[in-house]
C-alpha cells in the first residue's frame, strides 16, 4: 500500500509517496514539463552520475499503477532509492550545512549552464548518503520558458533580458548598472 510521506506536503505540484521498500515522487500533470526539460537537457543523468542528485527513475503507469492513483492529477511518477538515515537541517553541524550549501550552489551553476533554474535552495531538499550531500527534490528545477509561457515574468541576476541573449556592452562593463557616469 502506498502512503503519502507526512513530511512532504508543502509543494502542491509534487510529493513523496512511500510503498513497501519503495520511495516514489509524483508530479502533477501541469508540472511534468519542468522535469522533462531537466531530463532532455541531460542534466539529471549528469547530476546523478556525479553523485549530486539522488537516483531518479521515471516509471510508467504499468510499472507502478498504485502511485498514479494515490493522488489526484498525477502526471508522472519517479522512483528513488530509500535513504537509510534521514537527518534534519536543525540537527546538522556547521560542516554539513556548509556541504549542503556548496552542493546547492554547484547544482545551480550546472543548471544555469543548461538554461534551467532552481526553484529554491533550501537545505531541506538535501539529504546525506554517508558524507555525500544529495539533492532529493527533482521538482526543484524549473525551465524559465515554461514560466514565461504560463504568464510569469522571469528575470534573474546575471541573466540580462531574462536570460535571452548575451549581455549588452553597457551590461558587460558595469554589471548591468544603468546609473550615469559622473
Amino acid at each position: 500500500m502506498v502512503q503519502a510521506d507526512p513530511g512532504s506536503f508543502r509543494d502542491p505540484a509534487s510529493g513523496v509517496l512511500l510503498g513497501p521498500n519503495r520511495v516514489y515522487r509524483f508530479f502533477t500533470s501541469g508540472h511534468v514539463a519542468d522535469f522533462e526539460a531537466l531530463v532532455e537537457a541531460g542534466l539529471l543523468d549528469s547530476l546523478v552520475t556525479n553523485g549530486a542528485v539522488i537516483e531518479t527513475k521515471p516509471l510508467g503507469i504499468e510499472e507502478a499503477p498504485e502511485p498514479y492513483h494515490a493522488v489526484p492529477d498525477v502526471g508522472l511518477v519517479v522512483e528513488h532509492p530509500r535513504i537509510p538515515f534521514i537527518s534534519y537541517v536543525y540537527e546538522w553541524p556547521f560542516e554539513m550545512l556548509k556541504a549542503a550549501a556548496i552542493r546547492s550552489l554547484e547544482i545551480l551553476q550546472l543548471a544555469l549552464e543548461k538554461d534551467l533554474i532552481l526553484k529554491d535552495a533550501t537545505p531541506y531538499n538535501i539529504q546525506f548518503m554517508g558524507s555525500n550531500p544529495l539533492l532529493i527534490d527533482g521538482r526543484n528545477f524549473l525551465d524559465p520558458e515554461n514560466l514565461r509561457a504560463a504568464g510569469f515574468a522571469y528575470e534573474g541576476i546575471g541573466r540580462p533580458n531574462g536570460g535571452d541573449g548575451p549581455p549588452s556592452d553597457a551590461e558587460e562593463g558595469d554589471g548591468g548598472a544603468s546609473s550615469p557616469q559622473r
